[in-house]
């Protein structure tokens, strides 16, 4: 696998689009606001622009790819500019802000309130796999075939000057954190870190190790995960 792109997994089925996210999100604030009101609060939560909250939605969803917890980074197109960071005009998250006049105690509960509208998961619904029946599929990483993948990315990055034991330690090494504008050396080792990915097909051979994993749980949890999305399309009919 050279793209992005042509990553899937048949997990993704039973989490929400972004723009179901999005509708989620609605049913959360009008819930608080609700309690808000009942409480004297003026005006309601304060929320990012429908655009850039959907620009963060669809960041969050695009990550699972370009910012695997399997594989790390894999962002091919930006990594020449951008290094291992996100690009710039991309949230990084949802931000809100109470409205004015309320206590921190009657905060507190009308965040509640709209995290019960969501059974009590409002984070948990963003995070997304967090909620799925017994934490959703396992993640591969110490499968022999994988780990044999491994060993062939780091053998690559080795011959491009970078020592890293697996590629999660490539895109969490503390050089990249807390900087603005990726330096050189860091554009060097995104670059090559895709590179030996691609020319590895670490990517390939770690997705298809996910579905193989996904079928599998999913044959195992079919009654919990139909609730599962139950409750979704539930929250889902509550938001429209």
């Amino acid at each position: 696998m050279s793209r992005p792109e042509q990553v899937t997994r048949p997990i993704d089925r039973y989490l929400p689009s972004a723009d179901q996210y999005e509708q989620l999100y609605a049913v959360f604030t009008a819930a608080a606001n609700s309690c808000f009101a009942r409480n004297g609060a003026k005006g309601t939560i304060t929320v990012a622009e429908p655009e850039k909250l959907r620009a963060g939605l669809r960041g969050e969803i695009a990550d699972r790819v370009v910012r695997s917890e399997l594989w790390g980074f894999f962002d091919v197109q930006r990594a020449p500019a951008l290094g291992y960071k996100g690009p710039p005009d991309v949230p990084g998250g949802m931000f809100f802000q109470p409205p004015q006049g309320g206590t921190p105690d009657t905060t507190e509960s009308c965040f509640k309130e709209g995290e019960s509208a969501l059974g009590g998961h409002f984070w948990g619904a963003f995070a997304g796999k967090g909620l799925l029946p017994d934490r959703g599929p396992k993640v591969p990483a110490q499968d022999s075939r994988y780990v044999t993948a491994v060993a062939a990315w780091r053998a690559c990055m080795k011959d491009r000057g970078f020592g890293y034991d697996d590629p999660r330690a490539a895109i969490g090494d503390p050089r990249w954190r807390g900087v603005g504008v990726a330096d050189s050396t860091e554009i060097a080792a995104a670059v090559a870190d895709v590179q030996c990915k691609i020319s590895t097909n670490l990517v390939g051979i770690g997705a298809a190790l996910q579905t193989a994993y996904d079928q599998e749980y999913i044959a195992k949890h079919r009654a919990a995960l139909d609730a599962f999305a139950a409750d979704w399309d539930g929250y889902l009919r509550r938001a429209k």
